[in-house]
């Protein structure tokens, strides 16, 4: 678009000078009168000179000009913020371990049946259990998702999906 406003403008700025045309020919009426016919047609370009087509030809560009300068900063701060997801889930997905979950239940499970800790403790384990593998996958599920929107903002495939 910046380019088609700049050959427009160039053209109305061209356009400043008037055309001029000649026409020769050779005419012969009925009523014997015959010679060469020459005619001369000139834009006296007084007034506008067509500055009103290049004044908006101007202003059309300047306003694409900034239009593509706010595009570039859009799709800038479009990738870093993608960028900067998939960092946080990533390190988040680095430091997700499910050990400790497993840990806490089988723990609390030899509790229980040593008889250690009552049925209620052994259900906030359990429940604990529960609510922290759901977090976990909720995190590994986040971390694909934030790896997918980078792919799609930077309208590329990511090489290197471990690292």
């Amino acid at each position: 678009l910046i380019e088609s406003v700049n050959s427009q403008l160039n053209f109305n700025s061209m356009k400043i000078i008037p055309d001029i045309n000649l026409t020769a020919g050779y005419k012969k009426q009925t009523d014997d009168l015959s010679g060469l016919v020459l005619e001369l047609n000139a834009q006296i370009p007084i007034f506008n000179r067509n500055q009103l087509k290049i004044n908006e030809n101007e202003v059309e560009l300047e306003f694409l000009k900034k239009q593509k300068t706010f595009l570039q900063n859009k799709i800038e701060i479009e990738v870093k913020t993608s960028f900067k997801k998939f960092e946080e889930y990533n390190l988040l997905n680095q430091k997700n371990d499910k050990t400790i979950l497993e840990n806490i239940i089988s723990t609390s499970a030899f509790s229980y049946e040593q008889g250690e800790i009552e049925l209620v403790e052994f259900m906030d384990a359990v429940n604990t259990y529960v609510d922290g593998i759901q977090q976990f996958y909720n995190t590994k599920i986040e971390f694909y998702v934030s790896y997918f929107e980078l792919e799609k903002t930077v309208s590329s495939e990511l090489k290197n999906f471990e690292n």
